[in-house]
């Protein structure tokens, strides 16, 4: 991936998740524009770092990264105690996160949004949308109304029913996806 993002165009905007070291490794070596989006949510935090998690280590440095908040796997707010990494300031900040049985709701920034998608995972792609559409210009007021009208489909949060009594299916493709729609 650094070797990839090396060849882009210097005109070329990353958008990349913050609360990834893995993925903020990439932007600090890249020379292109990178903005960084997240979630800020102490409500939505894990006891410490799961055992599954993907990556632990610095990638400037090989030490143990410290983690001041883990919200699923490696991700979360973190820092490297000898090289100083930390997790970079967000353009795009998600919090406020609440979950009911029929929507989820959140802020980005300064902006309310409602949504059928459900989880943490959600909040961080619907945020990353957000992120590239204002990246591409687009305004919030067209891009907000996109969340609270989507309907997932595909055993992705579908919902139906079976007789009188509702379903959800929840996909899971990985351990970490797996863990993340049990919480939910």
């Amino acid at each position: 991936w650094k070797e990839a993002l090396e060849t882009l165009p210097l005109s070329t905007k990353i958008l990349i998740n913050a609360n990834d070291p893995a993925l903020v490794f990439l932007g600090e070596h890249s020379l292109s524009e990178v903005t960084y989006f997240g979630v800020n949510d102490s409500r939505f935090k894990l006891k410490g770092v799961p055992h599954y998690a993907d990556s632990l280590y610095c990638l400037n440095c090989a030490i143990v990264l410290r983690y001041k908040i883990c919200y699923f796997s490696h991700v979360g707010v973190w820092s490297c105690p000898v090289c100083g990494r930390t997790t970079p300031p967000l353009s795009f900040e998600a919090s406020h996160i609440r979950i009911s049985k029929e929507e989820m709701t959140f802020r980005i920034n300064k902006h309310e949004v409602t949504t059928k998608l459900m989880g943490i995972y959600n909040v961080y792609n619907l945020t990353a949308f957000f992120g590239l559409l204002r990246l591409l210009g687009i305004e919030e007021a067209l891009s907000i109304p996109l969340f609270k009208n989507f309907e997932p489909h595909f055993g992705r949060q579908e919902t139906f029913l079976i007789g009188n009594h509702p379903v959800k299916i929840f996909l899971s493709k990985n351990p970490t996806g797996f863990n993340v729609n049990l919480r939910l």
